[in-house]
């Protein structure tokens, strides 16, 4: 059995979350069929066309990766996903006595 530091399975465990939510792009792969008669293929390897694509698509991941709000946090992972039953809980209308959300946080602190 191998031990595995706490801050190391943290890291794993985001990186895994991160993969979940924003998958790597796949690599561009040649085409069986296409080419493979002339050997043409294996020479000039991918179309243009789908190394932009990918390269695109991993420029985009890496933006929105840094976009998140966790990116510069380590040890951190905020969940920006909604809850749906906790979402059927909170008020949609503030009770009476109170103008606006402020106001109630006041009392409540208090």
């Amino acid at each position: 059995m191998m031990l595995i530091p706490y801050k190391m399975m943290l890291r794993m465990s985001k990186q895994e979350i991160l993969n979940d939510e924003n998958p790597e792009p796949e690599e561009p792969v040649s085409l069986p069929g296409w080419g493979q008669w002339t050997r043409i293929q294996k020479k000039r390897g991918p179309p243009a066309w789908m190394l932009a694509e990918y390269e695109r698509a991993k420029k985009k991941r890496d933006e929105d990766l840094k976009k998140r709000p966790d990116a510069h946090l380590k040890h951190v992972i905020i969940s920006e996903k909604v809850d749906k039953k906790a979402e059927k809980l909170q008020l949609k209308v503030l009770p009476f006595p109170f103008k606006d959300k402020e106001e109630q946080l006041k009392l409540r602190k208090k």
